[in-house]
């Protein structure tokens, strides 16, 4: 017994520290990136030279100072991961401290190199930025505290997932786990919307309307135990195509090539209700697929206790951010910052229940979340390329598995073990491991998408899918060589 808590402090230990030394790897980045427009072209990067022109770089090579902080963090975290299986209780300490130490470290020189030029962030930063703060932390906190409360809920009427009676191939939980936790979510996302975003949006609406049609749905789902996946996916169709009908449309894709492909093209023209209206056919077509795709992907990346509030929680921060920086501009991108901030804060309002052990599972209600995630991506300025390279890992990870269940022949929505989730698991990776994983790899995919835009973003997308794809299907044939 007494190892066991020993492992436990040491685990929470590490995940506490790698978390840390990541987040602060972020920050870095977003403090490069905001302060873009306000630096010189050249900057005082090299202060090991003499002042004079050996000292001066051109900024973006402020980028170097995250690159070699991510670096130094992932090393590290792979040393504290060895030293930790290998019982080497002093060299973990040690090493996870120095993680922090050394990023906090490299922060500060590069904060310091900035300040030296101009007077940040102080004077740069507009007052309606701070808006989002508020409604974050209201809806963070409505989320938590309702939590228990669904927990009840969930005991009561037997929205439970029993790993006895409860055959699912991908079931990791050993115990019984109330299901629903998607209506902690729920409270605090609408309830928090409704007190700091206008009533008269006809946008904002169609997400409710639709949000609120896929919990029910997630609940009744997670309380009779896997309704049809067809009619499920009728149900999916249904909340996006009402969603979009309600304005949630894009009009346009980037491409890498300078250019954007339209989607306003072919356009119906009706008369109804004692006004003449018009539906913009492609580009309903196109988010009503981008809808139920994210809804699907971000749903089947729900295996490992904390691994969904991460994925989500971080895409919903970066699409906020990328927001606000337009928010000065127009007044509608600080309403998508503030709903995607309320979002982000109902998500992790979650956090401390769904990390391992978990109390409660967000159960299939966590497509709800992909329709709030995908209608923000679509009315935020950075459209749906942004969302797709911050979700780049479920979306390759969700592409290679319905590639591999048509190959066997089955529904490409059979649900199996053979996530990358699982295939980590299989390789002897603990449950906070791979949740950590999917936290960290989403926040640096999203320091990123942050750092980068319009063709750039596109050609990052193209780049880090190769990456990632290939090290997909190689796990994937790994553990096909493993079976057989």
């Amino acid at each position: 017994m007494k190892n066991i808590i020993r492992n436990l402090k040491q685990n929470q230990r590490f995940l506490i520290s790698s978390t840390i030394s990541f987040g602060l790897l972020f920050l870095s980045v977003l403090l490069i990136k905001y302060t873009q427009n306000i630096l010189p072209s050249l900057v005082p990067l090299w202060l090991t030279q003499k002042w004079g022109e050996g000292r001066l770089a051109p900024k973006t090579f402020l980028y170097i100072i995250p690159l070699i902080q991510f670096i130094f963090t992932l090393t590290n975290t792979l040393i504290i991961n060895l030293a930790i299986k290998k019982r080497k209780n002093e060299y973990e300490t040690v090493l996870s401290y120095l993680s922090i130490f050394v990023n906090l470290l490299f922060l500060s020189f590069l904060f310091k190199i900035i300040s030296n030029i101009t007077f940040f962030p102080f004077n740069t930063i507009d007052a309606r930025f701070l808006n989002i703060i508020p409604p974050f932390i209201l809806s963070l906190g409505i989320s938590a505290f309702s939590t228990k409360y669904v927990i009840k809920f969930a005991h009561k009427f037997n929205v439970v997932t029993d790993p006895r009676t409860d055959t699912h191939p991908a079931m990791l939980i050993k115990a019984p786990v109330p299901r629903a936790g998607v209506l902690a979510f729920y409270i605090g996302f609408i309830i928090t919307s409704l007190l700091f975003l206008p009533l008269d949006s006809k946008k904002f609406i169609g997400i409710y309307a639709g949000t609120t049609l896929m919990v029910i749905l997630g609940v009744l789902d997670d309380k009779f135990k896997d309704i049809n996946r067809y009619i499920r996916l009728l149900i999916m169709l249904g909340a996006a195509t009402f969603t979009s009908l309600f304005g949630v449309i894009t009009f346009y894709l980037n491409n890498p090539f300078n250019s954007s492909i339209k989607l306003d093209g072919l356009i119906y023209k009706f008369n109804a209700f004692g006004g003449d209206h018009k539906i913009f056919i492609l580009a309903v077509l196109f988010s009503i697929a981008w809808m139920v795709w994210v809804m699907n992907t971000i749903s089947w990346s729900n295996g490992i206790d904390g691994q969904f509030s991460g994925i989500a929680g971080i895409t919903a921060l970066t699409i906020a951010l990328l927001s606000l920086r337009f928010a000065p501009i127009d007044q509608e991108n600080l309403n998508i910052a503030t709903l995607s901030a309320i979002a982000a804060g109902a998500i992790f309002g979650l956090t401390p229940y769904t990390w391992y052990p978990m109390k409660i599972m967000w159960g299939f209600g966590a497509t709800a979340v992909g329709l709030v995630l995908a209608s923000t991506s679509i009315l935020s300025i950075s459209k749906v390329a942004v969302a797709s390279l911050v979700l780049l890992v479920p979306f390759l990870d969700a592409a290679v598995s319905m590639i591999r269940r048509v190959l066997k022949r089955r529904s490409p929505f059979f649900g199996d073990r053979e996530h990358l989730h699982h295939k980590l698991l299989d390789l002897g990776w603990s449950k906070p491991q791979v949740a950590l994983f999917y936290w960290v790899i989403t926040g640096f995919l999203g320091a990123i998408a942050i750092a980068s835009s319009g063709k750039d973003t596109i050609l990052t997308i193209v780049t880090f899918a190769g990456v990632i794809g290939f090290s997909i299907i190689v796990l994937n044939l790994i553990g096909s060589k493993k079976k057989s």
